[in-house]
């Protein structure tokens, strides 16, 4: 330096307030994917990114770095820090550092340097990390993945309720399809039935109608005096025959009904000693035929009472002791036995007979069952028993067998044990009973209305004895006849061609002209629900055939008095009345029914409803009916009762009085005993 030099120490750096910390800087910036399998090299996008991402498939990421400080680099430590995971520094083994399996999340990376003497320098390098979450675990997809579940379930529900309307629209075409057989099985089975009860009803009228007309005659041919001893055996034996023909006319019926409808028990007050003695006299004769001898031992005493039903009871008696008899030969006994066993009533039919084969025993109380061993008679067709069977569990008992073979049977019937204190009806015996003498009422006009040749020429000789009779063939001719003519009364058959007799009854009851008129219904249909039938309508008796000609001369004649009663002598005489009198008289009847269960009904209201004064109310009815207007009143009640009593609308006798309007329930029986010689209580 040749010359002078100057310095100017106040243009010096001043180091230590001047000097600038030289910075780290990220010199190569890796990543190696995984899904790939290669080295990614980002350094160049980490400074447009300002931030590193690392992602799921993402193995790992590699940081190199340097300090920018030349003289210092070979001595240079690092150490990095990821806030929000960890508060301390991290040595850093050389100037390379790498992350793998990095929480999910961010996080900010921050590496610094230290000097060789220790000082770190002042200036760090910060990055932000975000580790992503796979997609599976990104809100999106879960929103995803529950918009698909709700999808798929609402989609799967559709299906599922598309699916169970398909198959409830199966069901319901399979339960139509179903109900449509059933039902077509069910109107086959209904017209089968009713095809059934045809027959039945038309076989019965078959039956009932040529065995009325051999029991009746009979019933006559008993009843005279005139009759020679051997005479009277015969025609009894024909009577004998002829009710063990309707017996078993009775049984095919019942059977029929036990079918359609279970019956139930109608229970009454009977002496059973005198029920089982009675059944005892009616067969002895046949008994006595096959030589058997038939015996009654029991310890009931005759005059002690029980609650039972005597005709299913009689059914089940008379069909044990007749497949008794049929089992048994000359010289062998049948023993009809009752005793009190343990609060029960216990009923035996015992016999030395035959005996029943240890194979055909568990089989004796089954419908058409016969015995197919070789010696068996084959007498009957297997029903008798049966019905004893459910008759029995009708009454509340139970029928059993006991049989040895070659020793006999033994038939038992328990019952349960209902002692009654109240005296029974006795009963009619097997006799027929004679036709009363002297209690007819006087000559009267009877139409006899029957289809049958044979059973019109018998009514009209029954009832042409101390009455007039005019007989058509069917109810058609009927009408004819009517409309000319006013009889006293109508003896009707049920069934007959072109207008039957319900049909018959229906005109007659509707019509003012002939409403008047008393009407006996005579039919071969024995069923309950024929006779109500015919009661709702309004006929004034009913009776089956075959029927006791004694009877129906007595309710003929019955009849025929009140019939007296309500005529007066000369509308009597005269054969009826006008037609408008009989439309006044059905006007009346109309108010009185109307009125019938009201007690305080009076004839001073009776004259106002007829808009006439009592005093001319009083003369009309007299004029017309030959009663008083109370006395009318009461006539119409007691009919109506005896209506009610017979189709049993009502449960008590009181029900029945207040109904017609009777206060006091014994003033209305002592008047119906006088009006009907039956109490209201028989009916019940």
């Amino acid at each position: 330096l040749n010359g002078a030099t100057a310095i100017e120490p106040d243009g010096f750096i001043d180091f230590e307030k001047d000097f600038k910390a030289p910075p780290i800087v990220v010199t190569e910036y890796t990543k190696l994917d995984g899904q790939t399998g290669q080295l990614e090299d980002l350094t160049s996008e980490l400074g447009r990114q300002k931030r590193i991402v690392i992602r799921p498939s993402d193995r790992f990421i590699s940081l190199k770095f340097v300090l920018l400080d030349p003289m210092e680099s070979d001595r240079i430590a690092y150490s990095y820090r990821l806030d929000d995971q960890t508060e301390a520094w991290t040595p850093i083994s050389g100037n390379v550092l790498r992350f793998s399996g990095l929480p999910y999340g961010k996080y900010l990376l921050r590496i610094r340097a230290q000097a060789a003497d220790g000082r770190f320098v002042p200036d760090e390098w910060q990055m932000p990390i975000i580790v992503s979450r796979p997609f599976y675990l990104q809100s999106w997809f879960w929103l995803i993945v529950l918009a698909a579940l709700a999808a798929s379930m609402f989609g799967f529900l559709r299906l599922r309720t598309t699916q169970l309307r398909q198959r409830q629209r199966r069901l319901e075409a399979t339960v139509r399809e179903r109900t449509q057989t059933i039902e077509r099985q069910a109107e086959q089975l209904r017209r089968l039935d009713e095809a059934r009860s045809r027959f039945f009803a038309n076989l019965s009228h078959d039956l009932r109608t040529p065995l009325a007309l051999i029991m009746a005659p009979i019933s006559s041919l008993l009843g005279s005096v005139r009759l020679e001893e051997g005479e009277r055996r015969l025609a009894q034996s024909v009577w004998r025959n002829a009710r063990h023909l309707q017996d078993l006319i009775d049984e095919l019926l019942e059977l029929s009904q036990h079918d359609a409808a279970f019956p139930r028990e109608e229970a009454e007050p009977v002496y059973l000693a005198e029920l089982l003695g009675t059944l005892i006299t009616q067969f002895e004769p046949f008994a006595h035929e096959r030589g058997v001898q038939l015996q009654l031992v029991t310890v009931i005493p005759s005059e002690q009472s029980f609650l039972l039903d005597a005709e299913k009871l009689d059914r089940i008696l008379r069909n044990l002791l007749t497949n008794a008899l049929k089992h048994t030969d000359r010289g062998d006994w049948v023993s009809l036995r009752a005793s009190d066993e343990q609060g029960k009533l216990l009923i035996g039919v015992v016999d030395s007979g035959s005996g029943i084969d240890p194979d055909d025993l568990p089989h004796v109380f089954e419908r058409y069952f016969q015995s197919k061993k070789v010696g068996e008679r084959p007498e009957g067709k297997g029903i008798g028993l049966a019905l004893s069977q459910e008759l029995a569990e009708v009454l509340g008992g139970r029928l059993w067998v006991e049989s040895k073979l070659g020793q006999g049977s033994a038939f038992f019937l328990s019952l349960p044990m209902r002692k009654s204190k109240a005296a029974p009806e006795r009963r009619l015996s097997d006799q027929p009973e004679q036709i009363p003498v002297g209690d007819s009422p006087g000559s009267g006009l009877i139409l006899v209305v029957e289809d049958h040749p044979e059973m019109r020429e018998y009514l009209e000789t029954l009832l042409g004895e101390g009455h007039r009779t005019v007989s058509v063939g069917d109810g058609a001719e009927a009408l004819q006849w009517l409309e000319k003519n006013q009889p006293d009364l109508i003896v009707s058959d049920y069934m007959m061609p072109v207008v039957d007799g319900l049909a018959l009854l229906e005109r007659l009851k509707s019509d003012d002209r002939w409403w008047s008129i008393p009407v006996i219904m005579l039919t071969a249909r024995a069923d309950l629900r024929d006779k109500l039938k015919a009661l709702r309508i309004g006929v004034d008796d009913y009776l089956v055939k075959p029927f006791s000609a004694a009877e129906l001369v007595a309710r003929v004649n019955n009849l025929l008095r009140g019939r007296l009663q309500r005529l007066s002598p000369e509308l009597w005489q005269n054969g009826g009345m006008s037609q408008t009198d009989a439309q006044w008289l059905a006007q009346l009847e109309a108010v009185v029914q109307e009125e019938q269960s009201n007690e305080q009904f009076s004839v001073s209201e009776l004259a106002y409803r007829l808009a006439m004064s009592e005093r001319h109310l009083q003369r009309r009815i007299r004029e017309l009916t030959g009663l008083s207007p109370v006395m009318y009143i009461r006539q119409v009640r007691l009919q109506k009762a005896r209506v009610l009593l017979e189709t049993r609308e009502y449960q008590t006798v009181a029900e029945v009085s207040f109904a017609v309007g009777f206060a006091t329930p014994a003033y209305f029986s002592k008047l119906y005993k006088d009006a009907f010689g039956k109490s209201p209580s028989d009916y019940l």
